[in-house]
């Protein structure tokens, strides 16, 4: 009953503060906030500025929070653009990155089922790891150095690297060796990198690189993610999705195929001079050429003979005549049986008698 109590005092708190930023209508779909409501009307503060502008405003002032770390899912999968953010520059071994609350994390673990119970398209596994790898600069760090290495073998990748002696669980330091700047607006080369860049490291490398906000570029146009959030292992069905998204438009069946979606929308939106269909078919193309089942490779590989036999599910079937003949031969096994015992049996029954009347 007290860590009930607890939780709504929680969820109370973040509803007053959205009123006094006028942010209550975020608040109208989720059930478990209908009683905090109720309280929180009393401290709204009507603002002039637009709903978006509104986001954007409290966003950029909470910029490790919870509406500012999952600010950027949410917008695509409402099928809305994400908040603008500040854009920044970034040089020196610094502060690149914070740990979200403790407190945050807690309440985000109550919002998560409330968000998926009212919107189909997102995955409730990817946003409870998406706070744990928020939750900890010490994991989200070990995320971002296994995808430098995995993306070093990409053109235009900006190479950085993790200050591990400094970062600890609530701050991420990162070494800048010259100036970076975080942007959403890319130039065409820029665009080409982080084009290249995404289907290299979903194709070749297995990695879905999402929901980020912005991007860090350098004075060669290289590219790279800082607030990313990541899906691993992705498997060759779901990059086929991935391919027959960019090629075909095919609509996700399912939250993982969501997953993706919202991920090449995000890079469309950041890549709009860009033909992604011409760089997805570059990576994809060599490892989907054979995307087929192991079944239906069989199948086609001996589709005539099973023709013939009339067997196109594959189980072979003996057809009619055969079974004429097969019953025919095994109704005369018995008589051979018996040949071959007189054969075998008839000199043995001569020569005993041959020695019983000799003998």
């Amino acid at each position: 009953m007290i860590n009930g109590f607890l939780q709504f005092l929680k969820k109370q708190k973040l509803a007053i503060n959205m009123a006094k930023a006028d942010m209550l209508f975020l608040l109208y779909h989720l059930p478990s906030f209908h009683r905090a409501l109720i309280i929180a009307r009393f401290f709204v503060k009507k603002s002039p500025l637009k709903p978006a502008r509104r986001i954007e405003n409290y966003i950029n002032s909470h910029p490790n929070s919870l509406g500012a770390l999952c600010a950027t899912t949410l917008a695509l999968s409402y099928g809305v653009k994400p908040p603008h953010r500040l854009e920044r520059n970034l040089k020196g071994d610094i502060v690149a990155k914070q740990a979200m609350s403790q407190e945050d994390f807690l309440l985000g673990e109550k919002l998560v089922p409330d968000l998926v119970s009212t919107n189909s398209k997102l995955d409730e596994s990817y946003l409870l790891n998406l706070l744990e790898l928020n939750s900890d600069m010490r994991l989200y760090g070990a995320e971002f150095s296994e995808i430098q290495n995995f993306a070093a073998g990409c053109e235009g990748n900006l190479k950085l690297s993790i200050d591990w002696q400094q970062t600890t669980s609530e701050k991420l330091f990162i070494v800048f060796p010259e100036e970076i700047k975080a942007v959403e607006t890319l130039s065409l080369a820029e665009q080409q990198n982080l084009s290249r860049l995404f289907f290299y490291m979903l194709y070749r490398k297995c990695y879905l690189i999402l929901d980020w906000n912005s991007v860090l570029c350098n004075s060669k146009e290289e590219v790279s993610w800082l607030d990313f959030s990541v899906i691993r292992n992705i498997s060759k069905q779901q990059q086929y999705y991935a391919f027959q998204n960019v090629i075909n438009e095919i609509k996700p069946q399912n939250a993982e195929e969501c997953n993706i979606k919202r991920a090449i929308d995000l890079l469309k939106l950041y890549c709009p001079a860009v033909d992604i269909k011409d760089i997805t078919k570059h990576y994809a193309t060599p490892l989907l050429a054979e995307f087929k089942t192991h079944d239906e490779n069989w199948e086609n590989k001996n589709k005539s003979y099973l023709h013939d036999l009339k067997a196109k599910d594959g189980h072979l079937r003996i057809e009619e005549k055969s079974n004429k003949i097969f019953s025919r031969l095994k109704s005369k096994t018995p008589s051979q049986t018996k040949k071959t015992s007189i054969y075998y049996w008839g000199p043995l029954l001569i020569a005993a008698f041959l020695l019983y009347y000799f003998l």
